[in-house]
């Protein structure tokens, strides 16, 4: 049974961060393929770099960290990233099936219902959509490589020693804005595994291989569009379920960040306001448009996240030594 457990977090960890920017290839183009050879580096420290944030959200679990953890008032942009993230996947969900004739009202209306819904329920849904999303990726990878007409080993890649820093503060912008929409997943899923240093080490190799396969796909096939794997795939049937997995990875991570989301509104008790109030804010975000969040405020919230792990570490070891100097 606890095996069983085991696999659907990681499963449910998979499918949060695997969302729509991963299953499109955008992400990995814009942060990893565009630094060359360099951006392999970049995909294996992006890897290792989850694998620690799994370890230490599990750790974070336990009683005694949290309320050494609060001590200190902290700085939080993480649940006002997380209605971004949610907004940028509302506009991106409307924008595809609009594509298929699907009026856009009628589009807004039917996710409106959608995400309001699951917000009330809870985070159980959420870990539904992603469980789904991360085998669906699986099983359809291994297709996809095989009806594959232009792919090609030798990747024309750069190899630039003047993109190896760039790289690596990307994969660390990467890990940052990928943690900011599925933390609460991350956290649900770690439960009770503090210090499963095994947990954590076997979703980052397959979160690695991954990101490595997708790479390799986009790399080899010599394709440089807004939508990398889509373009990659010609065979049309494997193209039409390969879209309806992309939806479906934006409604994974829409829902996911979007429970972080709610903290914004944590003020308020009813459940149901504090839902109601989250969907309409993430909604007003996503009028900004799909293509301009992704290019300039997903950037911008890697920074900022970044920005507050460093301001918070800071202010937890200032206190420590404050607290030990006043022990003498």
């Amino acid at each position: 049974m606890k095996n069983y457990k085991n696999l659907g977090g990681i499963l449910s960890i998979l499918g949060a961060v695997l969302g729509a920017g991963f299953i499109s290839g955008a992400e990995i183009n814009s942060f990893f393929i565009r630094f060359g050879y360099f951006g392999i580096l970049g995909a294996i420290l992006s890897g290792i770099l989850f694998g620690f944030i799994i370890y230490f959200t599990a750790k974070k679990m336990s009683k005694k960290y949290a309320k050494m953890q609060n001590i200190t008032k902290k700085l939080n942009f993480l649940p006002f990233c997380q209605v971004f993230i949610s907004g940028a996947m509302v506009s991106g969900i409307v924008k595809v099936l609009s594509g298929y004739g699907i009026p856009i009202l009628i589009s807004y209306l039917i996710i409106f219902a959608i995400l309001l819904s699951c917000l009330i329920v809870g985070i159980s849904s959420a870990n539904i959509v992603n469980i789904v999303v991360s085998v669906s990726l699986v099983v359809l990878l291994p297709f996809i490589i095989f009806n594959l007409n232009n792919f090609s080993f030798n990747f024309n890649l750069s190899f630039n020693f003047s993109s190896l820093i760039p790289c690596v503060l990307f994969a660390c912008f990467y890990v940052a804005m990928n943690t900011a929409a599925s933390l609460p997943i991350i956290s649900h899923a770690v439960s009770g595994k503090i210090s499963s240093i095994k947990f954590s080490i076997i979703t980052s190799v397959i979160l690695t291989v991954l990101t490595l396969t997708v790479f390799a796909i986009i790399a080899g096939a010599g394709i440089n569009s807004a939508m990398p794997m889509l373009s990659a795939i010609n065979n049309l049937p494997l193209k039409i379920i390969y879209s309806v997995l992309f939806v479906t990875a934006m409604i994974s991570t829409m829902l996911s960040s979007s429970m972080g989301a709610k903290k914004v509104f944590l003020k308020t008790e009813n459940n149901f306001l504090i839902s109601l109030c989250t969907t309409f804010a993430i909604f007003s975000v996503s009028f900004v448009g799909f293509d301009k969040l992704i290019n300039y405020v997903y950037p911008i919230i890697g920074v900022l996240l970044i920005v507050q792990l460093v301001v918070n570490k800071f202010r937890e070891n200032r206190l420590k030594v404050v607290r030990a100097s006043e022990l003498y």
